[in-house]
Formats: structure tokens, C-alpha cells, sequence
């Protein structure tokens, strides 16, 4: 039987966080929060369709687990037909 591979760790970095996947993914995890604006702008950047992508919107008054369905000037409209006022969002992030 061959033998597994077992790097040899010198130093616990405690204050680092470390994410594996074996899934192929184009999408980068950051420990750095994104601002919704910016967000929002790259949700059809990655080569896909704005719709149908599930977020977690949390605004000053609420929290939605919704799927956009597009976006209006300064507004996210969601599949359920809500519409959220962009200034108002506080935290967006995908599901």
C-alpha cells in the first residue's frame, strides 16, 4: 500500500483561517467583507446570469434568504418581488 503524504508543520498560525474545497470552483473565499455596492456590481461579472443567484441580504430592518431576480437603478429586486433599496443593505453575500 502506498504511503500518504503528511506535510511536517513547523508552527501553529493560530491567528490564520484556512478554507479547503476539492470542489472546482471559480468563486474566491476573502476574509475581507465586500461593500454591497461593489458586490452587487460583480454579481454578473463572473461570466453568468445576475439571475437566480441565492444571497443573504441584511438590511437595517431585516434579513432575507432570497434568490435576485434583477436590479433597477439604485434597487435589487428579488424573486419573491421585493424591492431593496441599495443604501439600505448593509451586508449582501451569497447562500
Amino acid at each position: 500500500m502506498d504511503k500518504i503524504f503528511k506535510p511536517k508543520i513547523s508552527k501553529d498560525n493560530s491567528n490564520e483561517k484556512v478554507y479547503y474545497s476539492f470542489i472546482k470552483d471559480n468563486k474566491k473565499i476573502k476574509n475581507s467583507e465586500i461593500e454591497p455596492s461593489d458586490f452587487i456590481s460583480n454579481l454578473d461579472k463572473d461570466g453568468s446570469y445576475i439571475f437566480s443567484k441565492e444571497v443573504i441580504i441584511e438590511t437595517k430592518n431585516d434579513t432575507y434568504d432570497t434568490k435576485i431576480a434583477g436590479k433597477k437603478n439604485d434597487k435589487i429586486i428579488t424573486i419573491d418581488s421585493r424591492i431593496i433599496p441599495i443604501k439600505d443593505i448593509l451586508k449582501i453575500y451569497y447562500k
